[in-house]
């Protein structure tokens, strides 16, 4: 009996400091995890969503300077592209 005697407030201690430590920490933690979630959140929507005009336009560029053409040979769609 005199061990139980002996641990008990051992135990209680540690349960008190645990819980106050989660009671004091815990909304900084949650702060800062939600904080971390919107970071990322806003990088994966940057990365997700290039912009498909310079995309195409990239991508006329490179075929009308493979085919070596000459501004009278590009297609008047590219033309229009680059106008605007």
């Amino acid at each position: 009996m005199s061990r139980i005697r002996g641990v008990f407030p051992l135990f209680l201690a540690t349960t008190f400091g645990i819980l106050n430590g989660v009671a004091t920490f815990g909304p900084a933690f949650k702060d800062q995890e939600k904080q971390r979630l919107e970071k990322e959140q806003e990088g994966v929507e940057a990365s997700k969503d290039p912009v498909p005009e310079e995309v195409q336009t990239s991508k006329d560029v490179e075929t009308v300077a493979r085919a070596g053409a000459t501004t009278e040979s590009v297609p008047d769609s590219i033309i229009a592209k680059k106008a605007s």
